[in-house]
C-alpha cells in the first residue's frame, strides 16, 4: 500500500520511518516543498533507491523544513508503469498533490493518479480545494486519501479522518509500520498492479 506523508514545517520524519515506508513501497518515491526565495514548489521524484532518496531528502528538509511543509510519497504500482513519470507528487495549479488509494484500474502506461491529475490539475487550485474538500472526499471515496501543498505553504488533506498524525507528521496509512518494528511479514505482494 502506497503511503503519502505530510510533514508540517518544523517536524522531521525519522529515518527509520522513512526507510520502512520506502521498503514497503518500492516502486518510486518523491517529495516536494516550497522554496523560500522563489515561493515556488520544488518537486524531486523518481527515486528507486533509498540511499539516493535520503541523500536528497534530508539536506532539503534540513535547509527548508523549518519554513515549508513537505509532501513525501512512496509508491506501489497497481496501474501504470514503474517509472519517474508515475511517481508522486504531481503538479497541480499553484501546488502539488500526492495520493494513496485507487481511482481507477486498467491503465497501462499512466497511473490512475496521473490520469486524475492530468484531467483536473487546473481545477485543483488552493481556494477551490479548500472550499470543496468534503465534496472531493465524497467524490473520490473515503478509501482515497489526498494531500495538497500550495505555493503559499498551505496544505489541504482530503479524508483527513483516515490519516494518522504523529509528532507533526500525517501518514495516509500505517501499513509500513511492521517493517519499522522489524517483523518479517511480507506485505509487498499485496495489490501489485494502482497507487494504493
Amino acid at each position: 500500500m502506497c503511503v503519502a506523508i505530510l510533514c508540517k514545517a518544523g517536524a522531521i520524519i525519522p529515518e527509520t520511518s522513512l526507510r520502512a515506508c520506502f521498503t514497503a513501497n518500492p516502486d518510486g518515491a518523491g517529495f516536494a516543498y516550497v522554496h523560500p526565495d522563489t515561493n515556488k514548489i520544488v518537486v524531486k521524484k523518481g527515486y528507486f533507491d533509498f540511499d539516493k532518496f535520503k541523500k536528497d531528502y534530508y539536506p532539503a528538509a534540513a535547509k527548508y523544513g523549518q519554513q515549508s511543509p513537505f509532501v513525501v510519497h512512496m509508491r506501489i504500482a497497481t496501474s501504470g508503469r514503474v517509472d519517474k513519470s508515475n511517481c508522486h507528487p504531481f503538479k497541480v495549479r499553484g501546488g502539488v498533490m500526492a495520493h494513496n488509494g485507487v481511482m481507477g484500474a486498467g491503465f497501462k502506461e499512466k497511473s490512475d493518479t496521473r490520469v486524475f491529475v492530468e484531467l483536473y490539475q487546473n481545477a485543483l487550485r488552493r481556494d477551490w480545494v479548500e472550499a470543496n474538500k468534503d465534496k472531493i472526499g465524497s467524490a473520490v471515496g473515503s478509501w482515497n486519501k489526498l494531500v495538497f501543498l500550495f505555493e503559499d505553504r498551505s496544505f489541504v488533506i482530503i479524508n483527513e479522518k483516515a490519516w494518522h498524525w504523529k509528532n507533526g507528521i500525517a501518514y495516509s496509512n500505517t501499513s509500513w509500520e511492521w517493517r519499522e518494528r522489524g517483523t518479517s511479514y511480507n506485505y509487498h505482494g499485496y495489490g501489485r498492479g494502482s497507487d494504493v
